[in-house]
């Protein structure tokens, strides 16, 4: 079942636990994910992790605390430089 097949998920907290856990299940239902979260080596693992269990994932990562209103809206601005023709809204 491809439920998010073609649409994209920024997620927050997405080195660990069930932002991870988001991450990956919308890579299997067909969807892109842009995981962000203050931990730049959990991502690393995170995306790893993903791209093997799931075959043809299509997976970002955004290091920044989004605790930070500043580095919260940075990555939001960085979800168009991944995947320019997803709309993110305003």
């Amino acid at each position: 079942m491809n439920r998010v097949d073609g649409k994209a998920a920024l997620i927050t907290g997405g080195g660990a636990g069930i932002g991870a856990a988001t991450g990956e299940l919308v890579c299997a239902e067909g969807g892109m994910a842009v995981l962000v979260d203050a931990n730049a080596d959990a991502l690393a693992v995170t995306m790893q992790a993903i791209a093997q269990r799931v075959p043809g994932a299509r997976v970002s990562t955004f290091a920044a605390d989004v605790a930070d209103a500043s580095a919260a809206a940075r990555g939001r601005t960085c979800a168009p430089d991944v995947w320019p023709d997803r709309h993110f809204g305003q």
